[in-house]
């Protein structure tokens, strides 16, 4: 019944070049999904139901509770659906799709490399970006300064230098730098959801026994919870918590460690045996890893 009332299939041209859905959760609690069906948006769709259900729980709360345990909750709790969905296995065993593919290493190796373009490499632009703000905001650059600050964290965190000289008052960062001081699609929500939605999804995985260090057979890329009650339940947990509690305290019973703090461990797992071949790859063809960072667009000491 709700998907009936409040799920409402969008024109193509709706929602941009990407077809993205727009989300209310707000009063009327609704979801105006793109009718596309490919990969991107198959996982996309997903997540975009996950914000749907954790308006669901949060809003029964008064307002002032009824927010996000931090600023990307929702999207944590969205990205750990969406690993979950995109593994060989829910693709295979629930959604009954590569049935006729001989999924082999090769392939899970080329999927391992697909996700971390998409998220390893935007780590570092989502933080540069959120930098780049704070320091202007907070009044550590002046503006004519902007510029080479922000291609002297490029060159720090991403490698990256500009491809031109620019004139004298440009500013070259990218329109995801303006999208990203928004405060619905902020750097800050997306870096802190891309590491909390894995860590979520590796301590959801690993209390479900779906994820067992050292198991080839329980490996945490091919993870998949769906239809699983007490994932469901942990899932709702969290989700029904709203503001109430801080999100350290939302994920501490989750975790092996009763952790608080944000950790790169899930990342490492996901991807390790994409970065086993990476590694074995470059000693084999003697590639050097890494760049040397040189602030040589700094215009005053100290940044």
């Amino acid at each position: 019944d709700f998907m009936r009332d409040n799920f409402i299939e969008m024109e193509p041209s709706e929602g941009g070049p990407d077809c993205k859905s727009r989300i209310f959760t707000y009063g009327e609690i609704e979801l105006n999904y793109c009718p596309k069906v490919y990969y991107k948006k198959l996982l996309q769709t997903h997540g975009d139901v996950t914000h749907i259900q954790y308006a669901l729980l949060k809003n029964s709360y008064p307002v002032g509770l009824n927010m996000e345990a931090a600023p990307g909750f929702g999207n944590a709790m969205g990205e750990a659906i969406i690993l979950s969905v995109s593994t060989p296995k829910h693709l295979q065993q629930n959604l009954g799709l590569l049935t006729n593919v001989d999924y082999d290493d090769i392939l899970n190796l080329n999927r391992l490399y697909r996700m971390a373009v998409h998220t390893i490499l935007t780590i570092p632009m989502y933080f540069v970006h959120e930098k780049l703000w704070i320091d202007m905001i907070d009044n550590r650059i002046s503006p004519e300064q902007y510029n080479c600050h922000y291609w002297n964290l490029m060159a720090k965190y991403m490698g990256v230098g500009p491809t031109i000289k620019t004139a004298e008052g440009a500013y070259d960062m990218p329109y995801k730098f303006y999208e990203g001081i928004v405060d619905q699609t902020r750097s800050t929500r997306k870096l802190f959801g891309e590491f909390l939605g894995y860590q979520i999804y590796r301590a959801v995985c690993m209390e479900i026994g779906e994820f067992q260090r050292g198991n080839a057979y329980k490996v945490l890329n091919n993870c998949d919870f769906a239809n699983n009650k007490q994932a469901g339940n942990l899932l709702k947990q969290m989700m029904s918590a709203g503001s109430t509690k801080s999100w350290r305290k939302i994920i501490k019973p989750l975790t092996v460690r009763n952790i608080e703090k944000i950790s790169a461990v899930a990342f490492l797992e996901y991807f390790e045996p994409l970065n086993t071949w990476v590694t074995e790859h470059n000693i084999e063809q003697n590639i050097h890893v890494g760049w040397k960072y040189d602030d040589s667009m700094t215009l005053i000491s100290g940044l």
